[in-house]
């Protein structure tokens, strides 16, 4: 059964999103890691929106990387990779490089 489509939240997706961009440019590490848990939590509200997760991940152990934090980079690296095996299952060739990228990242930090 599909969810009704939530505007408002497709919105705050957008917003949030845009502004995900903009700290990571910015090398707001904090504030990359903030906005990626509300991406997350939009996720799970709104599973059929289809956010490729993996990205938002992704970045978000990356921050916590240059915050020093390994272990909480580790977490969401594998997150990650879960995510984009998961979105593999839909188009086989899509994220391997991606997948790749992160496990030789979890190798350089374990």
């Amino acid at each position: 059964m599909n969810e009704p489509w939530n505007q408002k939240l497709f919105d705050e997706f957008r917003t949030v999103r845009d502004a995900m961009r903009d700290a990571k440019r910015e090398k707001d590490h904090s504030q990359v890691i903030t906005l990626g848990r509300r991406i997350v939590q939009i996720d799970q509200e709104m599973p059929g929106l289809g956010i490729a997760l993996g990205i938002f991940m992704r970045d978000m152990g990356d921050a916590y990387v240059e915050l020093g934090q390994k272990a909480d980079a580790m977490v969401y690296y594998r997150g990650a990779v879960s995510a984009f095996k998961k979105a593999k299952k839909a188009k086989p060739d899509d994220w391997e490089k991606d997948i790749a990228r992160l496990e030789k990242k979890m190798q350089g930090l374990a």
